[in-house]
């Protein structure tokens, strides 16, 4: 599961330089493990360094130059799926736009002004067990399935099935 000590790949996307600055020292100053953080100022540079490594997490600022944060959303998730946590960060604070993002599998929803380091921390590794959480979940699941498939398949060749 998510830890303090373990290492984590973040991505900050968000087009104020400040914030991107200010979020990275707050996360690395919490982190005791490695904490490799990388950077996109823009929607289109946030979805092409999710694609080219996924991180354990991206914090993702609602009001893009080029996009919403829920348009960041749908291209980060053509399958319907994100491939990673994700906290959504925005200077406005919106219940909608929260209850949407949600919706959309976003793992937490902060208002800049609320942000600090103890916040921006305990978020990140909310997001980061939750997903991972999930992820053990639809693994066992797939074995489940696949085990009850393999055990009834036997009962019915040996004339144990009803």
């Amino acid at each position: 599961m998510a830890d303090a000590a373990r290492d984590y790949h973040l991505l900050i996307v968000d087009d104020d330089a400040i914030d991107r600055r200010q979020y990275g020292k707050l996360l690395m100053r919490h982190s005791q493990g490695a904490c490799e953080i990388r950077e996109a100022a823009d929607g289109a540079a946030g979805l092409k360094a999710l694609r080219a490594r996924s991180p354990d997490c991206v914090l993702l600022d609602f009001s893009l130059p080029d996009m919403t944060g829920l348009e960041f959303l749908a291209g980060a998730a053509p399958s319907g799926e994100l491939p990673c946590a994700i906290v959504l960060v925005t200077g406005q604070g919106n219940e909608t736009i929260a209850v949407e993002a949600m919706k959309r599998g976003v793992q937490d929803y902060l208002v800049k002004t609320q942000v600090d380091e103890g916040r921006l921390w305990a978020a990140v590794v909310r997001a980061v067990t939750q997903m991972e959480l999930r992820q053990q979940l639809a693994l066992s699941l797939l074995d489940l399935t696949a085990a009850n498939g393999a055990g009834a398949g036997d009962c019915d060749a040996a004339g144990g099935g009803s």
